[in-house]
């Protein structure tokens, strides 16, 4: 409705590219039926792109400005759907959508303006996160740090605030989290960092140059 208002200005989107900031173990990506290419530190993976990772492997991606950083664990298929940034004139908002096909992700969110989306689909339903520090698992439980996300599954929406716990094994299925699980999952994000200062001194994923992803081109 905004951009069809007079005077109106049409916000600019565009595919960028997520940077690998560490990596510890083997892991890949392919984009469609492509070969999988190994991933190194320093590497550009676009977005459109399905990870794998392997035995004992940690990688951490910075997935750019509302992004924030994406910490993908052993044993984990992950699909990276989206990533834009559209300059709306007064603000530059992020899309950021994840596909978590098997295994365990944590994430470093900050606080998105209004406009701005972070989802994360798993085969049983779709989680949104406003600004949290997260970890999904599949098979397994989604727990928050802290911040707040929103699981929605079998079209019930769940509001799990940190630190809290979402598990199909709860009576209730969300429960805050006891005094003493509170450092072992806060030990889990050491390094995850997704302050501005931080990606001040980390170097900005590039425009997605097409046709790199099927999201963009051929």
């Amino acid at each position: 409705m905004l951009a069809s208002a007079p005077g109106a200005v049409q916000a600019q989107s565009r595919d960028i590219q997520s940077l690998v900031r560490s990596i510890n173990g083997p892991a890949t990506y392919s984009i469609g039926k492509g070969p999988s290419v190994p991933i190194k530190p320093g590497m550009r993976i676009p977005a459109g792109c399905t990870i794998q990772s392997g035995v004992g492997t940690t990688l951490d991606l910075f997935l750019g400005r509302g992004g924030g950083v994406l910490r993908v664990k052993e044993g984990t298929i992950v699909r990276l759907d989206k990533l834009t940034l559209s300059d709306t004139g007064s603000d530059v908002l992020s899309e950021t959508q994840i596909t978590l096909v098997r295994g365990e992700i944590l994430g470093a969110v900050n606080r998105l303006p209004e406009g701005a989306t972070y989802e994360v689909r798993t085969p049983e339903g779709l989680a949104g996160v406003r600004g949290a520090r997260f970890k999904i698992q599949v098979p397994g439980n989604i727990n928050v740090l802290d911040g707040t996300l929103v699981y929605v599954r079998n079209n019930q929406a769940h509001v799990i605030k940190g630190p809290g716990e979402f598990s199909t094994g709860l009576p209730q299925l969300v429960r805050v989290l006891l005094p003493a699980e509170i450092p072992p999952l806060a030990r889990q994000f050491i390094g995850m960092d997704a302050s501005a200062q931080t990606a001040q001194r980390v170097r900005p994923p590039p425009p997605q140059e097409s046709p790199l992803s099927p999201v963009v081109g051929s």
